[in-house]
């Protein structure tokens, strides 16, 4: 939000709306991500694909974030960098 703020008025132009730079991932992957977090972690995490949620949101086309990326936003990289990111923030508030 910090970077929004501080992006200079002429560089946004007429939009005020437009897709951020975002990560595709799958939740095993996701699940492997928080695994690497917590190793000694005793938790256990598991999913089943379910037919009707994935209709809706697991075939989506890759987002188009030329706006986005061309204002200087980005994705956190990496699930690792994503998992620790959001973790810090929850923890913060």
């Amino acid at each position: 939000m910090v970077h929004a703020a501080l992006l200079p008025r002429d560089r946004l132009g007429a939009r005020r709306a437009f897709t951020l730079p975002a990560q595709r991932v799958s939740f095993d992957a996701l699940i492997a991500a928080l695994k690497r977090r917590y190793p000694q972690s005793r938790s256990t995490v598991a999913f089943a694909p379910d037919a009707e949620i994935e209709a809706q949101f697991a075939r989506q086309p890759v987002l188009t974030t030329a706006l986005g990326d061309l204002l200087g936003f980005r994705h956190d990289g990496d699930l690792d960098a994503l998992v620790r990111q959001a973790l810090a923030q929850a923890a913060a508030s």
